[in-house]
C-alpha cells in the first residue's frame, strides 16, 4: 500500500498568511474581516473566485471590500501582474485592490497601478527594531509527567476498590483515564492562566474533582458506593524554549511611507496554529497578539441557476 503524501502549502501561502495577521492586527477589532483565502462571485460567470486575502470592512450602514494580492516571487511585480489584478478585481467586483511584494515593483508597474488605484505595498526584512529589546521569544511547553486520582467514600464504607468503575450520574461508565483528562485540563489551565500566581517550573498540583452524583462500582464483587469527594494530584514540568523572531517593516512603496513594522513567528498554542505578532504604529504604540491562521477554506459550491 502506496503512503499518502503529507500535504504541503502552496507556495505563498506563509506570505498571505502574514499578511492577513498583519492587517488583522491594523484593522479595528468588531468592524472588519479577514479571511485567507477569500472567495468573492464573479460577476460575468457566477462562480466564485479565490482572492489570497479579503478584507470586509463594516463601519455604520457601509460595507467595503478590500482584496489583497500577495506575489511570493523571485522577481518584482511587472506591468502585466498590475493589469491582471486590475482585471480580476473589477470582475469580483472589488472596491479597493492591495498588491503586496517581498521583492518590489518596476516603476512602471507603480505608475500603471497607480492610474487604476491599486495600492502597492511592500514587506521589506530588518535586522532590528529599536522598540523591540530582542529578537527571540520564550515558547513554554507544559508537559504533564504523572497524575494520581484519589477518590473517598462514605465514612464506615471504606475498602480496597479492585478494578473500580466510575458511573457518572446518568449511571453511564468514566472510565479512570476520562478522570485522568479531566484532571490534565483543570491543571493546564491553571498552569497558564496567567491572572493567578505563577507557577514553580515543575511541582505538584492538586485539582479538585466534582463528584455530585457520582459512584464507584467494585469490580470484586458489583457493590455500588457513592463518592464524597475527590482530587487529582498532577505532577507537570514546564520547557521553555527560546525561539528566533523574523522581523519586516510594511511599506507603501508608491510612497515610501511605514505603514507598520512586525515581528512574527510561527507557534501552536492548544493545538491552534498561528503567528505570535508584534507590531508598532510609531506613535499609536505597539500590539501584541497570538493570531491563529485562518481555517482552510473550500471552493464553495456553484449551482447554475434553472432556466
Amino acid at each position: 500500500m502506496k503512503k499518502k503524501k503529507a500535504s504541503k502549502k502552496k507556495p505563498g501561502r506563509n506570505l498571505e498568511e502574514l499578511v492577513r495577521a498583519i492587517e488583522k492586527l491594523l484593522g479595528i477589532e468588531g468592524e472588519m474581516t479577514a479571511d485567507s483565502p477569500g472567495w468573492l462571485t464573479d460577476k460575468t460567470t457566477g462562480r466564485p473566485r479565490e482572492h489570497d486575502v479579503v478584507l470586509t470592512v463594516n463601519s455604520g450602514h457601509h460595507k467595503l471590500i478590500i482584496a489583497i494580492e500577495c506575489r511570493d516571487r523571485s522577481r518584482k511585480i511587472g506591468v502585466n501582474d498590475v493589469e491582471s489584478f486590475v482585471q480580476k478585481c473589477e470582475d469580483t467586483n472589488v472596491d479597493h485592490g492591495v498588491m503586496v511584494s517581498p521583492k518590489g515593483y518596476w516603476k512602471t508597474a507603480l505608475i500603471k497601478a497607480k492610474s487604476y488605484r491599486i495600492r502597492c505595498l511592500s514587506l521589506e526584512p530588518a535586522a532590528e527594531f529599536n522598540w523591540l529589546g530582542t529578537n527571540e521569544h520564550t515558547e513554554s511547553t507544559v508537559v504533564i509527567k504523572h497524575i494520581h486520582v484519589h477518590v473517598d467514600v462514605p465514612s464506615g464504607q471504606a475498602r480496597v476498590l479492585q478494578q473500580p468503575i466510575f458511573l457518572a450520574p446518568t449511571g453511564q461508565e468514566v472510565s479512570l483515564k476520562q478522570l485522568q483528562q479531566l484532571a490534565h485540563q483543570k491543571a493546564f489551565e491553571r498552569i497558564i492562566d496567567r491572572e493567578k500566581p505563577a507557577v514553580d517550573k515543575s511541582g505538584v498540583i492538586r485539582v479538585e474533582l466534582n463528584c455530585d452524583g457520582v459512584s464507584v462500582r467494585d469490580g470484586a464483587d458489583g457493590a455500588v458506593l457513592p463518592l464524597t469527594n475527590g482530587h487529582a494530584l498532577v505532577q507537570y514540568e514546564i520547557e521553555e524554549k527560546a525561539q528566533p523572531l523574523s522581523l519586516c517593516s510594511y511599506v507603501d512603496a508608491h510612497s515610501g511611507d511605514l505603514i507598520t513594522q512586525a515581528a512574527h513567528s510561527d507557534i501552536t498554542i492548544h493545538g491552534i496554529s498561528g503567528k505570535l505578532m508584534m507590531v508598532n504604529r510609531n506613535a499609536e504604540g505597539g500590539t501584541m497578539a497570538f493570531v491563529p491562521n485562518a481555517s482552510p477554506t473550500l471552493k464553495p459550491s456553484h449551482r447554475p441557476a434553472r432556466q
